[in-house]
């Protein structure tokens, strides 16, 4: 499942073939399924980067899709 997420912070990594993330961007992120815990822990994947739910902010989803954001994933909450 896609969201729309704001990172809370800059990202960048040494690897200069990596994206960077800027923190007054808006990405698409994707739900982290394949990692452990990635329902209690808020988990997504914004291009190669890895976050928690500390780590970004959601950004305005729909209702249908915020009900289903809430059902599946329970530790992703809006921060706005």
């Amino acid at each position: 499942m896609s969201i729309l997420i704001q990172p809370k912070e800059d990202y960048r990594c040494a690897s200069y073939a990596r994206q960077s993330l800027d923190k007054n961007k808006v990405y698409s992120a994707t739900v982290a399924t394949n990692q452990p815990d990635y329902a209690e822990k808020g988990l997504v994947f914004c291009g190669d980067y890895l976050l928690d739910k500390n780590e970004y902010t959601i950004v305005s989803p729909n209702a249908e899709h915020w009900a289903r954001l809430r059902r599946d994933y329970p530790a992703i909450e809006p921060t706005n």
